[in-house]
């Protein structure tokens, strides 16, 4: 027998061995451990024995029928590919998570150290060095592989001081307010959930709230979708920076938007600010109708009750239900 088919022959036994150690601790396990069992026992014990027989079962007679080199690599081949998805999975797994990591931080973006610096600042929300990186890397709204700087920096904001800071030094260094982060995706849009005070200074560099979307929405009906106090505050600095109360998308008006999100500090807002109510539907539906709906579901969960619920009805004409 030549060195080739002693190797092969001695990895074959090995892994025999071993995947044979396995599989008996295995099936002594599964048949003493009656943890998850029910009342019918182990439902599905069968497999334990005839799994593990039929993994080495089917080398074994390979390798002792073909008694040569070709028959014991078959068998060792037959043997270790189920080691093969143990093995790549979780290197696949960690290449993929790293790969994941690279992409959030700006890396697959930005290659110029400078700009990868300042990307990574701007995602640990560091707002002193992104004040000293800022100089270093010219037009923060030029494109690198489908995003600028501005952008990335605008979609990593949170709801820290910090990021107010950020935006400020962005705007200062050239930012534009009003060019698309991304198709239909505008600077206001990114900073809305990120609370009224990144929203003003966006306003006050010139963005427009009335810009339409792909949607044939105006950009700040986005912050209808939210329901928070931050949230309505900075409604009111959209409101009082020049958004558009009496624009619509075909038959939908904001007060009926806010109201198909069932937001009713935000409805009543609009409706105080002067906003077309009367008539107005919420996809189809009146609006009172839908609050009566809201407002037993609140009751039946028992929820918050805006006060600006009964405000709505009463100003509709509507008796408030009783509990």
């Amino acid at each position: 027998m030549d060195t080739r088919s002693i190797l092969i022959s001695r990895a074959f036994w090995t892994l025999f061995t071993l995947e044979a150690i396995a599989c008996t601790a295995y099936m002594y396990w599964a048949t003493h451990d009656t943890r998850g069992w029910g009342p019918e026992g182990p439902v599905g014990a069968w497999l334990v024995y005839l799994v593990p027989p039929v993994i080495l079962g089917i080398p074994l007679a390979i390798v002792l029928i073909g008694r040569s080199a070709q028959a014991t690599l078959a068998g060792l081949v037959f043997m270790a590919w189920p080691l093969i998805p143990l093995t790549i999975g979780p290197l696949y797994s960690a290449l993929e998570s790293m790969s994941s990591d690279h992409r959030i931080a700006g890396d697959f973006n930005f290659f110029w150290p400078s700009q990868r610096n300042l990307a990574h600042a701007l995602q640990a929300h560091d707002a002193a060095l992104v004040r000293d990186l800022l100089p270093q890397v010219g037009d923060l709204n030029a494109t690198h592989w489908g995003q600028s700087l501005f952008a990335f920096g605008l979609k990593n904001l949170d709801q820290s001081p910090a990021s107010t800071e950020i935006v400020k030094a962005m705007l200062d260094r050239g930012g534009d307010p009003n060019l698309p982060l991304s198709s239909s995706y505008w600077p206001l849009t990114a900073v809305m959930g990120s609370g009224p005070a990144p929203t003003e200074l966006l306003l006050k560099a010139g963005a427009d709230p009335n810009r339409l979307e792909d949607t044939g929405r105006p950009v700040w009906w986005n912050v209808l979708y939210l329901s928070s106090p931050e949230a309505l505050q900075t409604l009111t600095i959209l409101l009082d920076r020049g958004a558009d109360l009496t624009i619509k998308d075909g038959d939908l008006g904001p007060v009926g938007w806010a109201a198909y999100q069932k937001n009713w500090r935000a409805v009543w807002l609009m409706m105080e600010r002067g906003a077309p109510w009367k008539g107005e539907l919420a996809l189809g539906q009146p609006i009172p109708d839908i609050l009566v709906s809201n407002l037993r579901s609140r009751r039946a969960n028992h929820s918050e009750i805006p006060e600006e619920m009964g405000k709505i009805l009463a100003k509709y004409g509507v008796d408030l239900p009783r509990p």
